[in-house]
């Protein structure tokens, strides 16, 4: 593995397991760790190779909860996500779910209109 931001060459330091939670279930991954000295800073390589999301709940879920509670106020949202797909996710995180769909999508808008 090499440092994306110095480029040296890291060994790995550590195996590190997360959870993370899908439309298909929660999956324990296993994944190595590599710390770069001179940048002083950590990473997880698989998760990149993954696309996994920095929160638990994963991309297909994360999009999943906001088409409900883009249709319906966020508690209903829940409960209907919930008895549809045996998953869990509560209102406070669909909202800031599609809080944050939101806020992308207007960056990228707004990155979009500049270019023109």
């Amino acid at each position: 593995m090499v440092c994306p931001n110095c480029g040296r060459v890291l060994n790995r330091r550590d195996i590190h397991e997360r959870t993370v939670e899908t439309m298909i279930g929660e999956i324990t991954l296993r994944r190595p760790y590599f710390y770069c000295e001179n940048c002083k800073k950590g990473f997880h390589p698989l998760d990149d190779a993954l696309i996994l999301s920095d929160t638990v709940k994963q991309w297909d879920m994360q999009e999943a909860g906001a088409s409900v509670a883009a249709e319906l106020p966020y508690n209903k949202a829940q409960e209907i996500f919930e008895e549809l797909t045996g998953l869990s996710m509560s209102d406070h995180a669909m909202h800031d779910i599609v809080g944050d769909l939101c806020e992308a999508r207007a960056h990228t808008t707004r990155r979009g209109e500049g270019e023109r």
